[in-house]
C-alpha cells in the first residue's frame, strides 16, 4: 500500500513536520509492506490508484488541496488530512476564517484525518465527526541505551563536581499569529530562578531561528535570571546541546493554539538525555514520570542522586518511551487506522462531470496552473483580477465598467452549444481577458444578470459586504453556460472568508 503525504511546495520537505513525522516513520512502514513518499503537490504526476492509494494532505490550505482531493476522491483514492496546529478552533478569530472554510470543504472530500495530539482530535472531530480521526504521535528519534546511559552519568557527575548546571531551551522563536516560543520562555523565565538561587551556578543555551530575535525580545528575554547565551538552531546544534545540557526547558503558554501542540520536543528533550523542566500548560503531563515541574525539586533530586532519569533507570525508561514514541508503535497504529479507509471504487456518475476552479479576490498564480494541469477549466469572477488567464471570466476588463463574458478556446469548446455559437472574437489586448466574448444579451433569458450587476463596481467596502452574493451568483452563472459543471472557489482573502463564514447563505 502507498501512501503519498502533499506538502505545499519543496522548501516544506525539509522542515521539522517532514523530517520528524514521516521521515521517521518511513521504514517502520516499509517493514509492513506500506510505503511512503512526500512530494509538493505541484508535482503530482497523475491522479490513479495504480499510482497511490492514499492523498494524505499536510499543510495545503489551498484550493490545489480541495481540488485535487475531489480528484483523488473520484479516482477511487482515499483522502486524508494531517493536522498539525490548530488554526481551525478560534470560531471568533477573522484572521483564520480561510483556514477554517477550507478545512469544512476538505471534510466533505476526506475521508480520515490524522493529528498527534487529543487535543486536535477534539478540534478535527467537530469538522468531520467522531471515528474519522487517529492520534499519531510524533514518533522519537533513535535510541541508544548504552550512549544514553554514559552521557546522563557523565552529565551528573560533572554537575556535580563543577556545581554548574547547563540549561537548553530549543524551538522555533516566533509566529506570525500567536505570541509562542521566546515569549513563553520570557514569560515563565522565573521558574528558574531556584538555579539562580543556591550553590550551583547555572547557564542557559537558546537554539532557535533568527527571525524572530529582535531588541523588544532581548529586552524580555533579559528578565530570566540566569545569564543565557543565544544561537541559531540547527538539527546538528540540536543533537550536540542535549549530548551536553543537563536540563531542557520547555514551558507552554495556555491559548489553544499551544495547547494542541505535539509532544515531539518534549520527548526529544528525554531521548536526548536531559531532564525535562516544564512550565505553564501541562501540554506533557503524560510524559509526567520524567518531568519536573519545579527547578528546586530536579536541584533536590540532582543533589540526592534521585533524579528522574538517570543511568539506573535508562532500560526502564527506553521501554517506557517505545509505549509512547516508538516508530514502530506508530506504523501499526497508522496501518491498521488506514486499512479501513481505503480499497472503495471510483465515484460513479451518469453524466461526464466538468471541474472549475472559481478565482476570488486573492487567489493564486500556482493554483490557476494547477487546475488546468488537472483538465479543470479556469474561471474568473468579478471580483478576481482581470490579468489571470483564466478559460473564461466574467468581469469588468480594462477601462470598461459593462460586465462581459470573455472565454479562451479552451473555454469556448465547453460552452453549452447555444452560447458557443453567439461567441464573437475579441483581439485580446492588456488587461481584456481571454480572446473570445459572449455578448451577454444571448443570457438574460436564462440568467438574472442585473443581479450581479448591482453586486459589483460599486467600491471595495460594497464588494467586500457582498462577496458571498457575488460569488454564489457567478458560481450558478457559470453552471448555466458550461455543461456539467462543478466548481471549487479560490479564495485566499482573510476579510472575505470571513464574511463567508458567518453569513447563514
Amino acid at each position: 500500500m502507498k501512501i503519498t503525504v502533499l506538502v505545499p511546495s519543496e522548501r516544506y520537505l525539509d522542515t521539522a513536520g517532514v523530517r520528524i513525522r514521516y521521515n521517521r516513520i518511513s521504514g517502520a512502514l516499509a517493514q509492513l509492506g506500506w510505503t511512503l513518499q512526500v512530494m509538493p503537490i505541484d508535482d503530482v504526476p497523475n491522479v490513479s490508484v495504480d499510482d497511490s492509494r492514499i492523498y494524505l494532505f499536510s499543510k495545503c490550505q489551498d484550493a490545489r488541496a480541495l481540488a485535487l482531493a475531489t480528484a483523488a476522491k473520484h479516482a477511487g483514492i482515499a483522502v486524508g488530512v494531517d493536522l498539525f496546529d490548530d488554526y481551525f478552533s478560534q470560531k471568533t478569530d477573522a484572521r483564520f476564517a480561510s483556514q477554517r472554510l477550507w478545512l469544512r470543504s476538505m471534510a466533505r472530500e476526506a475521508s480520515f484525518f490524522l493529528c498527534s495530539t487529543a487535543r486536535m482530535l477534539y478540534v478535527g472531530n467537530s469538522y468531520f465527526g467522531a471515528g474519522a480521526g487517529h492520534v499519531f504521535g510524533d514518533p522519537r528519534d533513535q535510541l541508544r541505551p548504552e550512549r544514553l546511559e554514559q552521557e546522563l552519568d557523565a552529565k551528573i557527575r560533572k554537575a556535580k563536581r563543577e556545581r554548574r548546571i547547563s540549561i537548553l531551551w530549543f524551538g522555533i522563536s516566533d509566529n506570525p499569529n500567536f505570541p509562542v516560543g521566546l515569549h513563553d520562555l520570557s514569560a515563565f523565565g522565573e521558574t528558574l530562578r531556584p538555579f539562580h538561587d543556591n550553590s550551583y551556578t547555572a547557564r542557559l543555551t537558546i537554539l532557535t531561528n533568527r527571525k524572530g530575535v529582535d531588541g523588544r525580545v532581548l529586552e524580555r528575554l533579559c528578565r530570566i535570571p540566569v545569564p543565557f547565551v543565544i544561537r541559531e538552531w540547527t538539527e546538528e546544534r540540536q543533537r550536540e546541546a542535549l549530548s551536553r545540557s543537563l536540563v531542557s526547558f520547555l514551558p507552554v503558554n495556555f491559548q489553544q493554539f499551544s495547547s494542541a501542540k505535539s509532544l515531539n520536543r518534549g520527548v526529544s528533550a528525554l531521548v536526548g538525555g536531559t531532564q525535562l523542566l516544564t512550565a505553564g500548560y501541562p501540554l506533557y503531563e503524560s510524559l509526567g514520570d520524567y518531568t519536573y515541574d519545579d527547578a528546586a525539586a530536579l536541584i533536590d533530586d540532582l543533589e540526592k542522586g534521585t533524579l528522574k532519569l538517570s543511568s539506573e533507570n535508562v532500560e526502564e525508561f527506553s521501554a517506557w518511551v517505545d509505549e509512547r514514541a516508538s516508530p514502530a508503535r506508530e506504523a501499526q497504529g497508522i496501518v491498521n487506522f488506514l486499512g479501513a479507509k481505503v480499497g472503495f471504487s471510483p465515484a460513479e456518475s451518469d453524466e461526464e462531470q466538468q471541474w472549475a476552479v472559481l478565482h476570488g479576490v486573492k487567489s493564486t498564480a500556482s493554483i490557476n496552473t494547477f487546475a488546468r494541469r488537472l483538465g479543470w477549466l479556469s474561471l474568473g469572477s468579478p471580483l478576481s483580477p482581470p490579468g489571470m488567464k483564466c478559460d473564461a471570466h466574467l468581469g469588468f476588463f480594462g477601462d470598461e465598467s459593462a460586465l462581459k463574458l470573455r472565454v479562451s478556446q479552451t473555454g469556448l469548446e465547453h460552452l453549452q452549444e447555444e452560447f458557443r455559437v453567439a461567441a464573437l472574437w475579441a483581439e485580446p489586448g492588456a488587461g481584456k481577458g481571454p480572446s473570445w466574448e459572449v455578448p451577454l444579451d444571448s443570457l438574460e433569458s436564462e440568467f438574472p444578470l442585473e443581479s450581479i450587476r448591482r453586486s459589483t463596481g460599486r467600491g471595495a467596502c460594497v464588494e467586500s459586504a457582498r462577496n458571498v452574493e457575488i460569488m454564489e451568483l457567478t458560481r450558478r452563472f457559470f453552471t448555466t453556460v458550461f455543461h456539467g459543471l462543478r466548481v471549487i472557489e479560490s479564495e485566499l482573502d482573510p476579510v472575505r472568508n470571513n464574511i463567508r463564514a458567518i453569513d447563514p447563505t
